[in-house]
């Protein structure tokens, strides 16, 4: 009988959220999916160069002149990179202009610069999407913050995001966002397809919405209807 009472126990924690539509039977759930989560160990493949506050302060102040990103990007390609992506935005001019210094850099190894989320009502261009399927789901956004021109010239671009759970915490990352004119990456998809030098990704669609999405030399993503 006592071998029946645990699944049964989980059953009845994860059905309260349907029954009660409430924050912290809606926690519960999720604390009971992440127990059920094993650890994931990393690949090896990615390396995270963490820009500390530490480090802030010895440059001498925020933001970094851009010389300094450029010379950051040549170091990390002297170590063997074979691309950079940068978590990060630039959608002003540089004020020390260390802007067409950076962009020599970027031109110098695969690059994938940030963008965020806006309510500006503008968006980059849609490139690069094939679509296997009817064209539709997707998470929509109201406007993205994109970089200066000079530098979507030599890099590519892709949506960094990152919505919380109702506990606050990241669990489910976009791979792809849809704008009013179709579909742009989002970040770790960009990075992906400069990895393998592709130039498209494929999205696969059934009656719910999106079912998985392919970057050529890369096994599918399912991901969640959307």
């Amino acid at each position: 009988m006592t071998k029946y009472l645990i699944p049964l126990a989980l059953l009845v924690l994860l059905g309260l959220p349907l029954i009660y539509e409430s924050t912290p039977t809606e926690v519960l759930k999720l604390k009971t999916f992440d127990a059920l989560i094993p650890e994931q160990q990393p690949s090896g493949y990615f390396t995270v160069l963490n820009i500390t506050e530490d480090d802030i302060t010895r440059e001498g102040g925020y933001p970094l002149p851009r010389q300094r990103l450029a010379e950051i990007n040549a170091q990390l390609k002297k170590k063997g990179a074979l691309g950079i992506g940068w978590v990060v935005a630039y959608p002003q001019p540089d004020r020390f202009g260390g802007d067409e210094t950076f962009k020599q850099s970027l031109q110098d190894i695969p690059s994938v610069l940030a963008m965020f989320e806006g309510d500006n009502a503008q968006y980059p261009n849609t490139t690069g999407t094939v679509i296997l399927g009817e064209d539709i789901g997707g998470i929509k956004v109201t406007g993205v913050i994109q970089n200066i021109d000079l530098f979507r010239e030599t890099s590519q671009q892709g949506i960094a995001v990152a919505r919380t759970e109702v506990d606050s915490l990241v669990r489910r990352l976009p791979l792809l966002l849809r704008t009013p004119d179709g579909w742009v990456p989002a970040y770790g998809t960009e990075v992906l397809k400069i990895l393998v030098g592709a130039d498209t990704y494929v999205i696969k669609t059934n009656d719910n919405g999106l079912e998985e999405i392919r970057v050529k030399g890369l096994p599918p993503v399912p991901v969640d209807s959307a």
